[in-house]
């Protein structure tokens, strides 16, 4: 996309985003939340680690180990899900993509307390580990999974709803080029050094790679600008105010557009990944089962 062409003035508001964020954006209540939370299962994981109240064949444990593997059982359904047409009528995406992050979080946590943090057998060890290794790529495509659809909607959205995003941003900073023309330029400096066509794939790579550094940098300077420009005009605060939330969206929709095709280019390179690791989930769990009460 060439910014020189698309800085065309238009009174289009500043969120614009929400289409393509899905309003997933976390508040305050819900991350205080999120640590109290972490912080209790620290504490409860070294207590059991170091104290061991409970070993992984006593009932205690052992049910923790049974709900545990039932619900990374349960990471198959949505899979099959996915894939299988009679089951697609079958609730919304959004509650199942919902219940499979759940239980990918919740069966390994349970899986470690069943372990009291301890591979007591080799077999143990192998299902330990190969959940441990379905956790961390599950956690890796999750953060893919944003970068490359709705929310969580299910729905993918497309480079072109990414372009309409940016060229919205792109229109509502051009209503504001006349408050302080530097901004503008400087914003369409990184827009244009985003989308630009990269030379070779190299350049693309590294371009991907460094383009939210570049954002923050780009952002540093452009908030210095417009704390310099707040103190000489005091009486243009609101406007400088809608101005940088207008300039944070145009850098971010630049960002997001120019990484997409990236993206999706690694989220499908992680599915080759992640289902065999499932399977082998799967396969390693069962095997420990039946070693634990053969034997």
């Amino acid at each position: 996309m060439n910014e020189s062409a698309t800085l065309t003035a238009a009174p289009i508001p500043v969120p614009g985003r929400s289409s393509l964020s899905g309003g997933d954006r976390r508040t305050f209540p819900g991350t205080a939340v999120a640590v109290a939370t972490v912080a209790v299962l620290t504490g409860a994981g070294v207590h059991v680690a170091f104290n061991e109240p409970y070993g992984a064949g006593s009932p205690i444990g052992y049910n923790l180990g049974l709900v545990g593997g039932v619900l990374m059982l349960m990471l198959l359904p949505y899979a099959l899900r996915k894939r299988l047409r009679c089951l697609r009528q079958v609730g919304t995406m959004r509650g199942w993509f919902l219940f499979h992050i759940a239980a990918g979080l919740l069966g390994p946590l349970l899986v470690l307390f069943h372990t009291t943090f301890r591979i007591g057998s080799f077999n143990g060890g192998v299902a330990l580990a190969s959940t441990l290794l379905v956790t961390c790529s599950g956690l890796v495509g999750r953060f893919f999974y944003r970068k490359v659809h709705r929310g969580l909607s299910g729905c993918r959205a497309s480079l072109t709803e990414f372009e309409a995003a940016l060229q919205r941003q792109v229109d509502a900073l051009q209503a504001h080029a006349d408050l302080l023309p530097a901004v503008t330029t400087e914003v369409g400096r990184y827009i244009e050094a985003a989308t630009a066509t990269p030379p070779t794939r190299r350049h693309g790579a590294a371009r991907f790679l460094t383009l939210g550094a570049r954002r923050l940098l780009a952002s540093r300077r452009i908030r210095s600008a417009v704390r310099v420009a707040r103190r000489r005009a005091a009486t243009h605060g609101r406007e400088l105010d809608r101005l940088m939330a207008t300039v944070n969206a145009a850098l971010v929709a630049a960002q997001r557009t120019a990484q997409f095709s990236g993206y999706e280019r690694l989220f499908a390179l992680w599915h080759v990944v992640h289902i065999p690791f499932l399977f082998l989930l799967v396969l390693s769990s069962v095997v420990h089962v039946v070693a634990v009460h053969a034997y």
